[in-house]
C-alpha cells in the first residue's frame, strides 16, 4: 500500500470558516448535503465542516492526515464524531457509510484514482460521494499533486466506479485577485483575519461565488454504479 506524502499545515488550505474556499465550498454542498445519516469525511481538517454535518443530524467519522487536525477536532468536538489520523487508501471501517465528502483535497491526494475507489468501496449499495475540487491552475496551491480539467475529472471518477448524479461548476472572482496578490504581496495570518473581519466581508463572498463568474470550482454529486452480473 503507498503511503500518503505528509502535507504540512502551513502548506494546507485555509480551513478558516472565513477563508473564500470555505464560503464558496459550503453554498456549493448546502443543497447536497446528507441528513441523519452516516458520513465519512476525507480530509476533515479543523472541521468546518463537521460542524455543518452535526446540524443535519448525521453520525460522522473524520479522518486526516495532519496531527494537529485530528487532535483539534477530537478536543473540540470532543466524542460527537470519530476521528483517524490516517491518509484514505490506509483506512478501513467494519460498516459502509451513506455519504462521503471530499473538498479541496482530491488534488493532494498522490494515489487519487485509488482514494476515490477506496471510498466507493466504503459506500453502502445507494451511497454518494459528494466531491469538491478546484478545475483551473489559479486555485492549486503548493500542495496540489494533480491539476484536473473537467472532462479528465469526470473520467477518472468513472473509472473510480461512480455515475455522476448532479454537477455544478462555480467560483468567483475573488480568489483569483486574492491569489495574485498573495504571491506579490506577502498577506500574514493576522492580516487575513482583519480582513475578514470587515463588515460585509461575508456577504460579498457570498455574491460573488453565487454570481460564479470564474467557473472554476466543481461539485459533483456521484452515486455508485450497479455491478454488473
Amino acid at each position: 500500500m503507498k503511503q500518503q506524502l505528509k502535507i504540512q499545515d502551513t502548506f494546507r488550505r485555509s480551513d478558516s470558516e472565513d477563508s473564500i474556499g470555505a464560503i464558496e465550498a459550503a453554498i456549493l454542498l448546502k443543497p447536497y448535503l446528507p441528513e441523519n445519516q452516516s458520513v465519512l469525511e476525507v480530509g476533515c481538517g479543523y472541521g468546518y465542516f463537521i460542524d455543518k454535518l452535526f446540524q443535519k443530524h448525521n453520525q460522522v467519522t473524520a479522518i486526516d492526515i495532519s496531527d494537529n487536525a485530528i487532535a483539534h477536532c477530537q478536543k473540540f468536538f470532543s466524542g460527537k464524531a470519530k476521528f483517524t489520523k490516517t491518509d484514505i487508501n490506509n483506512f478501513n471501517s467494519d460498516t459502509l457509510f451513506d455519504c462521503a465528502l471530499l473538498v479541496n483535497v482530491l488534488d493532494q491526494i498522490p494515489d487519487d484514482l485509488a482514494a476515490l475507489r477506496k471510498i466507493n468501496s466504503l459506500l453502502c449499495s445507494d451511497g454518494i460521494l459528494l466531491l469538491v475540487t478546484p478545475i483551473t491552475e489559479k486555485r492549486y496551491i503548493q500542495a496540489s499533486i494533480h491539476r484536473y480539467a473537467e472532462e479528465k475529472l469526470i473520467e477518472k471518477v468513472s473509472a473510480a466506479g461512480f455515475r455522476i448524479k448532479k454537477k455544478v461548476i462555480q467560483g468567483g472572482v475573488l480568489s483569483f485577485f486574492a491569489g495574485r496578490l498573495s504571491k506579490r504581496i506577502y498577506f500574514s495570518k493576522k492580516i487575513l483575519a482583519l480582513v475578514r473581519k470587515l463588515p460585509f466581508y461575508r456577504a460579498i463572498v457570498r455574491l460573488d461565488a453565487k454570481v460564479g463568474l470564474k467557473k472554476d470550482i466543481i461539485l459533483l454529486v456521484c452515486e455508485k454504479k450497479a455491478k454488473t452480473l
